[in-house]
């Protein structure tokens, strides 16, 4: 069980998604960009199990030669097409499709199913529940949701809609808490199933 986070980290789009992510296994944080090979395969296609090269010519406004000259070489250190690819290949990823290909597929069934597992969220930040002298100080928190909260999170974080995410998030620690929904000011999140 990973421990409650206590530096907050940059928050962008997504940040629900990659909590949840993490704590299920998904690398969503790489070390080393994909390969060429397959940033085309996904923002593009495949034909013939590789990448569609014209496609990917239009797509990134080169010659297909140019297209097949990266695939075998990789991409050029410097020229005003290779930052291209990889800024889109950033943008697909917080997309819908890109964010499910993130979850391995059978994590994404076991928690899309008809019976899925409940998820503890760890967090940090602040927390105002009725009259405790406590509120308003950042502190660290837990909370688990059932499985259908925790689906209803992670559908919202798939889909890419982030303010949904965390408002079903919200909606589960009110349960959580016991009572209405408290006032969070998350800075950090992360989960354990």
């Amino acid at each position: 069980m990973s421990q409650p986070p206590t530096t907050p980290p940059a928050r962008g789009a997504g940040w629900v998604f990659r909590a949840i992510a993490d704590g299920i296994g998904a690398p969503t944080r790489r070390r080393h960009e994909p390969t060429v090979n397959k940033m085309m395969r996904q923002l593009y296609g495949t034909h013939k199990r590789r990448p569609d090269v014209k496609a990917a010519a239009e797509g990134l406004g080169v010659s297909a030669a140019t297209v097949r000259r990266w695939l075998k070489h990789g991409l050029p250190q410097r020229g005003p097409n290779t930052n291209t690819l990889k800024d889109q290949h950033r943008a697909w990823l917080n997309t819908s499709a890109g964010r499910t290909s993130q979850i391995p597929v059978k994590t994404r069934q076991l928690l899309m199913g008809d019976d899925p597992p409940g998820m503890t969220f760890n967090f940090y930040g602040k927390i105002a529940i009725s009259s405790d002298p406590r509120n308003n100080t950042p502190r660290n928190s837990t909370f688990t949701l059932s499985g259908e909260q925790a689906q209803s999170v992670l559908l919202a974080a798939l889909s890419g809609d982030d303010a949904a995410a965390q408002a079903a998030l919200e909606r589960g620690a009110a349960d959580g808490f016991g009572g209405p929904p408290p006032d969070l000011e998350i800075t950090s999140l992360s989960t354990d199933w």
